[in-house]
């Protein structure tokens, strides 16, 4: 079995994907939203920064916010292709 598909395993991540990952996975986790929308406080403490620095996606990461469950893994086009995320 690949290490990709283990939902829980995130070891295979390095690179450009696990920034893209990282920026998604503090965004999700906000508590309420911002403005502008894509601000993320959880990441560069103490006044946040947007999770468009992050290569994260900010179009695919805020439509996806609100159906994201806390266990959604990524919103990635290579980690995404074949399954709602």
């Amino acid at each position: 079995m690949r290490l990709a598909s283990i939902p829980a395993n995130l070891a295979w991540l390095n690179g450009d994907p696990a920034t893209g990952y990282v920026g998604w996975a503090f965004y999700r986790h906000e508590a309420g939203w911002h403005f502008p929308i894509t601000w993320a406080t959880r990441i560069g403490w103490p006044l946040g920064v947007t999770i468009s620095w992050l290569d994260s996606i900010p179009l695919v990461a805020v439509l996806l916010r609100p159906f994201s469950p806390r266990s959604c893994r990524s919103h990635s086009s290579t980690s995404a292709c074949g399954r709602a995320c």
